[in-house]
């Protein structure tokens, strides 16, 4: 009779998971599920009384970028990821406070056919009721984390116990912080390129609108596939190869061109007059993609700035460390260890 390890099934491998969490952490873990239901509810009921749910609705898979930053946070139980998952969790934030502020400033000032949204009472209840638990599940967040920080339960960025060499440490804590860059960098331009979708193209199909599409909208969905260089500063680290290097230099650069025009053409194609001030007041679209463009920045900004930094050790023996990295588990064998030390 065979006998399968605890471990073998998804069960068993999220029961060990469990067992092996802290106090802090479960109570981290219970407020991300509370956190993600209580979003998806609430946003579900929003939509609902908004009056266009069908239109509406495919803005759901919004959803799941916060749900993803979650689970990569849990998987790397490090502080950085944790400030990586608060960035994609700013985003529902960014649009509730967006959406109120341009529906006041457009009801109040346009005709009534200009309000996207609903006036009644229900409708900005919900609205409300859902801005306040991203309020308060945001600012706990913080709160959680600061403690899991200050009682040491997650570092800054793992670290290898058995490894003393000075210009080794330094060099890995340097290429540590690409990971969770990476993960903000994918996440929010994800988030952008998603959200751009879902404003631009399915609304628009939905509701039979397609004239007065422009060139530059054609091409920001394949930003899904574009994005993907962003591997790269993980990759061209670990194999010391400048041509990645420069691949994400130029990449970065694009991006940050790239979402600047996108961004631009939804105030000129959507809003007349053709003026930035005027699409910040009655634009709640166009200021959700300005947030994550400027955010974007910054995070292309420290994406090159770090990978910059990694490439300046290239040829100093830390790719073939970091090929041959192990886990801490790996460390337990003699033979291994001896192997590692050998190779540096």
């Amino acid at each position: 009779m065979v006998i399968r390890r605890e471990d073998d099934t998804l069960q068993g491998i999220l029961r060990i998971f469990y067992k092996k969490l802290q106090i802090s952490e479960k109570i981290l873990l219970y407020a991300y599920l509370i956190d993600m239901t209580g979003y998806t509810f609430l946003f579900t009921i929003y939509l609902l009384v908004s009056g266009r749910f069908i239109t509406n609705a495919a803005s759901l898979a919004l959803l799941l970028f916060p749900i993803i930053s979650g689970i990569t946070m849990f998987y790397s139980k490090t502080i950085l990821h944790g400030i990586s998952f608060l960035v994609v969790h700013s985003f529902p934030l960014i649009v509730g406070v967006f959406l109120f502020y341009t529906q006041r400033n457009t009801c109040s000032d346009l005709p009534s056919e200009f309000c996207f949204f609903p006036t009644n009472v229900t409708f900005y209840t919900s609205g409300v009721l859902l801005l306040i638990f991203l309020i308060i599940s945001t600012i706990f967040y913080c709160t959680i984390l600061y403690h899991i920080w200050s009682k040491k339960i997650w570092p800054i960025r793992h670290k290898y116990p058995y490894i003393n060499d000075k210009d080794i440490i330094s060099m890995d804590a340097i290429y540590q912080i690409q990971f969770p860059i990476f993960h903000a960098k994918i996440m929010i331009i994800g988030l952008y390129t998603v959200f751009y979708i879902y404003t631009v193209w399915i609304v628009s199909i939905l509701e039979k609108n397609l004239r007065g599409m422009r060139i530059i909208n054609f091409f920001v969905p394949f930003n899904i596939v574009i994005i993907y260089y962003a591997y790269f500063m993980l990759k061209g680290v670990r194999d010391e190869k400048k041509w990645m290097m420069y691949i994400v230099y130029f990449g970065n650069i694009f991006q940050a061109i790239f979402l600047y025009y996108a961004t631009k053409d939804v105030c000129y194609s959507t809003h007349k007059p053709f003026s930035f001030l005027y699409c910040f007041k009655y634009g709640a679209f166009f200021d959700v993609f300005y947030s994550l463009t400027v955010i974007s920045w910054i995070i292309l900004i420290l994406s090159t700035w770090n990978s910059i930094r990694c490439q300046r050790n290239f040829g100093l023996h830390l790719g073939q460390f970091l090929k041959y990295e192990p886990i801490p588990d790996a460390f337990k064998s003699g033979t291994k260890l001896e192997s590692i030390e050998q190779i540096l």
